[in-house]
C-alpha cells in the first residue's frame, strides 16, 4: 500500500499498476507486483457473498435507469435503458422467485456501465432472507504501525464450532465464553489472509471473524478488543481500527452486464457486507471507482471483486468480474458512472 503524497487522486497510476498486476497473471509471471500472484489452493469460504447468502430474488418492483454525469447532477436523464425482469425469468441458482415491495424513498444510488461492447440485463431488487441466521455483519480497517488490514465480522447464533476445511484449530483465551483461531494449512503463502477466529460466548451468542492483511497476533489482539456495544451488537474499543460498515443483511439491487468473453454484475447494498467477497484475497489495493475511492482484490480463481462506499445512507457499491476478463479489469473499473435509478 503506497501512501505517496499526492492532492488529488491518480487513477491513470492505479489503473496503469492493476493492468500490469493482471497481465502478469493472464501471462504466469511471477513477480513483486502489486497483487500477489503466489500460487495456493482456494480457503474454504463458509460465508457466501450477500447475494448468495442472504437474498431472494423477487420480481413485481419496476425500475428504469437513465445516466447522469458525475459532473453535472443537472443533465437531462437519458431514456430507460432497462426494464425489471418477468419474475418468471431464470436467473443464477443462489437466488430463487418471489415478490416484495420496491425499495422505499429515497431511491438508493445506482450505477452503470459504459462499455458499448456489453449488454446490460435487466435490474433485479433482492430482499433479505428472513431465514438468514445473520443477524449483523461488519467490515472494518485495521493500520498498526503503518501496515493496512481489514476485519470482518458476522453475529450468527448458529455459528458452529466444528472446522470445515484444512485448518489447524488454536484456543485462545477470551474475557467471556471460548474461542478459537484457525489458520489455513497452506504452503508457500505468506500468512497475513484466510485467518478466522469463533468466538461463543457463555449467554449463546457467537461471532465469526475473517482477516486479511493482518498478522496472527495483531489479528488476535483486534478481535479481543471487540465487545457488544449499548447501540451495535458488537464494537471494536481499539484506536487502530476504523469500521467501513456495519449492520443486518439488507435488500439488494443488481445488474448483469454480458459480452462475448464473460459476464460483470453491478450490486448494492446497505448491510454491512462491504468487504465480505474481497477478505480471502492475498492482497486488497486502492482503487478510484466513479469518482470515489474504493477497493479492489484479485481472487484465486481470477475473478476480481470491487467495493466502494457510495456516500449515501450506508449503501455500498459492487463489481464482481468473471475470471474471463480480469485483464480488462482496470478498463471495466474506469467505465462505471454515476446513475438515477427510477421507479
Amino acid at each position: 500500500m503506497n501512501d505517496e503524497p499526492n492532492d488529488e487522486p491518480n487513477d491513470d497510476r492505479v489503473i496503469a499498476r492493476m493492468r500490469s498486476a493482471l497481465d502478469e497473471v493472464a501471462a504466469g509471471v511471477e513477480d513483486e507486483g502489486l497483487i500477489p500472484l503466489h500460487p495456493r489452493r482456494e480457503v474454504p469460504r463458509r460465508w457466501l457473498g450477500i447475494a448468495a447468502a442472504t437474498a431472494l430474488l423477487v420480481g413485481g418492483a419496476g425500475f428504469a435507469i437513465s445516466r447522469r454525469s458525475a459532473d453535472d447532477p443537472a443533465a437531462a436523464p437519458a431514456p430507460p435503458a432497462t426494464a425489471i425482469a418477468d419474475p418468471t425469468t431464470t436467473f443464477p441458482a443462489e437466488v430463487a422467485a418471489t415478490s416484495t415491495t420496491i425499495l422505499g424513498e429515497p431511491s438508493p444510488p445506482w450505477f452503470t456501465l459504459e462499455m458499448p461492447d456489453f449488454v446490460p440485463g435487466e435490474i433485479f431488487q433482492q430482499t433479505a432472507s428472513t431465514d438468514s441466521n445473520v443477524l449483523y455483519q461488519g467490515a472494518y480497517t485495521v493500520t498498526n504501525g503503518g501496515v493496512r488490514g481489514f476485519l470482518t465480522v458476522v453475529y450468527n447464533p448458529e455459528l458452529s464450532a466444528g472446522i470445515e476445511g484444512d485448518y489447524t484449530s488454536e484456543q485462545i483465551d477470551v474475557p467471556d465464553g471460548t474461542a478459537s483461531f484457525l489458520r489455513p494449512n497452506l504452503d508457500g503463502v505468506p500468512l497475513d489472509h484466510g485467518f478466522e477466529i469463533r468466538w461463543f460466548h457463555s449467554d449463546g451468542t457467537a461471532w465469526l471473524f475473517r482477516s486479511q492483511g493482518l498478522d496472527r497476533d495483531t489479528f488476535v489482539s483486534t478481535v479481543l478488543a471487540a465487545q457488544p456495544g449499548s447501540g451495535l451488537p458488537i464494537v471494536i474499543a481499539d484506536p487502530t481500527v476504523s469500521s467501513l460498515s456495519g449492520g443486518a443483511p439488507s435488500d439488494v439491487v443488481l445488474q448483469d452486464y454480458q459480452n462475448d468473453t464473460g459476464l460483470v454484475r453491478v450490486w448494492i447494498d446497505r448491510g454491512g457486507a462491504a468487504m465480505n467477497d474481497l477478505i480471502a484475497a492475498a492482497n486488497i489495493i486502492d482503487v478510484t471507482v466513479a469518482g470515489v475511492p474504493g477497493y479492489a482484490a484479485l481472487m484465486d480463481d481470477n475473478r476480481v471483486e470491487v467495493t466502494w462506499d457510495t456516500g449515501d445512507n450506508g449503501w455500498w457499491g459492487h463489481l464482481s468480474i468473471a475470471p474471463e476478463l480480469s485483464r480488462g479489469a482496470d478498463g471495466i473499473i474506469a467505465s462505471v458512472v454515476p446513475a438515477t435509478l427510477e421507479k
